[in-house]
């Protein structure tokens, strides 16, 4: 569900309402929003555009002002259909924090790393290798391992191509 009490930016209130910044800077001195901090809360920043929106609508403001209202009121109706369809998104499993999915591959590329490193000694152990075989091995592992972790040539590339083909 979305937090009503959110503080969200400049830049996130205007997507919402779908104004510029600067149009949204302008209500600020205007009067008709109130900041909070470096921000805006939600539901307080949407109620007072939505009544300065009818106020508008209700003939203070003349024609433009009208058409300004009724496009206003428009854009956001849109932002709240797009929120309900972000939430429905978000309920559906559709949705996956990024906190989330960092973590979860922290948790592979370690798991990754640990099971790479400890080849060298099982490989020892079991085929019968050489200390300084088993040397080369793990100097060759922790060669590729450090590589990867540098960004390896190619793999953003790769990286965006299979998001693209996504």
């Amino acid at each position: 569900m979305v937090d009503l009490k959110a503080n969200i930016s400049v830049a996130e209130l205007a997507v919402l309402l779908r104004l510029t910044p600067r149009s949204v800077s302008d209500l600020v001195r205007r009067g008709t929003l109130t900041k909070r901090g470096r921000g805006f809360q939600l539901d307080e920043a949407v109620g007072d555009y939505v009544e300065n929106a009818r106020q508008l609508a209700r003939g203070r403001g003349g024609d433009a002002a009208i058409a300004s209202a009724a496009a206003q009121r428009t854009r956001l109706m849109a932002a709240k259909a797009d929120m309900a369809e972000l939430e429905i998104e978000k309920f559906r499993g559709e949705w996956v924090r990024i906190a989330d999915t960092e973590i979860g591959w922290g948790v592979i590329c370690r798991s990754i790393r640990a099971a790479m490193l400890a080849l060298p000694a099982r490989l020892a152990g079991r085929a019968g290798l050489t200390r300084e075989a088993a040397d080369l091995a793990d100097r060759e592992i922790r060669a590729a391992l450090t590589a990867l972790a540098d960004g390896a040539p190619g793999i953003a590339a790769e990286i965006e191509a299979a998001l693209a083909a996504d």
